[in-house]
């Protein structure tokens, strides 16, 4: 499986597996947001 960042859009990646090539949005799974840098505490 490889995954590539660079789409040209922030937190859209390619994911793909064997023959198979699907894009994900990161923004729709419970994780940091990557366009917005690292949570402040």
């Amino acid at each position: 499986m490889t995954i590539n960042y660079n789409t040209g859009q922030c937190g859209i990646v390619q994911v793909t597996f064997g023959n198979t090539t699907t894009t994900v949005n990161l923004a729709n799974f419970n994780a940091p947001n990557p366009c917005q840098g690292a949570p402040r505490i």
